[in-house]
């Protein structure tokens, strides 16, 4: 591999199927400064590895030293402030989750509560439904109620009409009786000769 200072010993970087002691740093005299580099010797750690444990332990070397020059470079305090930082970001994580868990809670509630008014909105439809038809019933009994109250208003009027008439009849009926009475009456006096008979 071709990166700046770098030097290879026991066989971390060579392209033989030995692996280095993890405590071996071969670019320990200059740290890569640039992704690229480390991607570089990543890259040529996993190719000069003969087989997949060897890869992983190649990996976990290189990630080791990367780890380290990053804690070397950041040093102590600063390290202190990340791993703060760290906690801190870990309790608001914490707190985020507490806080999607009262949701979802919440959010079971409400769906729970919105079945629970879906049914009594259905139940209420129903209920109008039945009112509407009851009400149509009721309307049409109340049309028919003013009809036939029409109807016996008309025969009332009929009614009072005919007792009239029976009324006019009946002196009439009187009167004629009467006059035949008196025509009879009349008839059956002796000496007394209807002058249009003889």
């Amino acid at each position: 591999m071709s990166t700046g200072g770098q030097v290879s010993t026991e066989g971390m970087l060579d392209n033989d199927a030995i692996a280095a002691p993890i405590g071996s740093v071969p670019y320990a005299e200059s740290l890569p400064s640039s992704s690229t580099q480390w991607v570089d010797i990543l890259v040529n750690e996993m190719a000069a590895a003969s087989n997949t444990d060897d890869a992983k332990d190649r990996a976990s070397r290189v990630l080791e030293v990367f780890e380290r020059s990053i804690t070397s470079c950041i040093g102590a305090e600063p390290l202190q402030s990340f791993q703060k930082a760290i906690s801190l970001l870990t309790l608001e994580a914490l707190f985020l989750l507490y806080i999607l868990y009262d949701l979802h809670v919440i959010i079971v509630a409400f769906k729970q509560e919105n079945s629970v008014c879906k049914e009594q909105f259905e139940a209420v439809i129903k209920e109008n439904t039945i009112l509407k038809k009851a009400v149509a019933i009721q309307h049409e009994w109340q049309k028919e109620h003013e009809e036939r109250s029409q109807e016996l208003q008309q025969l009332k009027q009929l009614v009072v009409h005919y007792q009239e008439q029976v009324r006019s009849l009946e002196v009439n009926n009187y009167a004629l009786s009467m006059h035949l009475s008196q025509s009879q009456q009349r008839s059956s006096i002796p000496g007394h000769f209807n002058r249009h008979i003889f």
